[in-house]
């Protein structure tokens, strides 16, 4: 900031600047960067959170994005001549995608793997806001990703 006998008060702008740079980036600001695998489990948890459940498992995800999936090809959707239908992939690229959240500590869990508790059991929740996971689909640009957030999740 730069305060001096000609300018010694603050303005909004320098006051703005000053704490930007003190704070730096949003934690979460890479979200609209990650793969479509990685984006469509953010969604799955945004449409699990609204069924009231704020912790979750890969099954949980794994069932919420497959079941869109078949929602989107049992009936599809033209925009512009584009399809808006979900990509259906394999349970093997979902389980890395979750794998890749886990590490980058977007998913968090709530507690330990067990003898009683398998891994894809474990239970998880979403350490990013639901305003990020909103903001980092509008500016992914993804047509599908952006219809299913829109649409609602598929319970």
């Amino acid at each position: 900031m730069n305060l001096s006998p000609n300018s010694p008060s603050l303005t909004p702008t320098s006051l703005r600047q000053s704490f930007d740079a003190q704070i730096g980036p949003p934690p979460f600001s890479y979200l609209k960067d990650l793969s479509y695998p990685c984006l469509s489990l953010l969604i799955a948890t945004y449409h699990i959170s609204n069924t009231g459940h704020e912790t979750f498992n890969f099954e949980m995800l794994w069932n919420n994005f497959s079941r869109q999936v078949e929602r989107t090809e049992a009936m599809p959707v033209l925009v512009n001549g584009a399809s808006v239908g979900m990509i259906k992939l394999p349970r093997e690229v979902m389980v890395g995608a979750f794998e890749n959240l886990v590490a980058s500590k977007v998913f968090q869990p709530t507690g330990p793997a067990s003898s009683t508790v398998t891994k894809p059991f474990v239970k998880y929740r979403c350490a990013a806001q639901r305003g990020d996971v909103v903001e980092a689909i509008e500016k992914s640009g993804n047509l599908k990703l952006k219809s299913w957030l829109k649409r609602g999740g598929a319970e």
